[in-house]
C-alpha cells in the first residue's frame, strides 16, 4: 500500500492550488499532464527533486476527490495524464 502524502503542508497547498487553477482552464475531455495543469512557469520554478513530489500530491488529491480530473494511462514517458471531469 502506498504512503500517503501529507496534503496540508505549505508545498502542497501551493501544487493543489496551481493545479486547480489549471483545471479551470481546461474543458471537458482535455488530457494533461501534471507540469500542464500546474502551469509550465509554476512547474519550471520547482527543482527537480520537487517536480516528482508535485505529481505525487496532484495523483493523492485527484484519489481523495480534491481537484476534478479522472487519472488516465500513463504517456509512453511514464507521465501520469488527467482528463476534467
Amino acid at each position: 500500500m502506498k504512503k500517503k502524502i501529507n496534503l496540508n503542508t505549505h508545498f502542497a497547498q501551493l501544487v493543489i492550488a496551481a493545479t486547480r487553477a489549471g483545471c479551470n482552464t481546461l474543458n471537458p475531455g482535455e488530457v494533461r499532464e501534471a507540469r500542464q495543469l500546474c502551469g509550465l512557469e509554476f512547474w519550471d520554478k520547482l527543482s527537480k527533486k520537487q517536480q516528482p513530489k508535485a505529481g505525487q500530491i496532484i495523483s493523492q488529491a485527484v484519489d481523495d476527490g480534491l481537484l476534478p480530473l479522472i487519472k488516465l494511462e500513463r504517456s509512453q514517458s511514464n507521465h501520469q495524464r488527467y482528463e476534467r471531469t
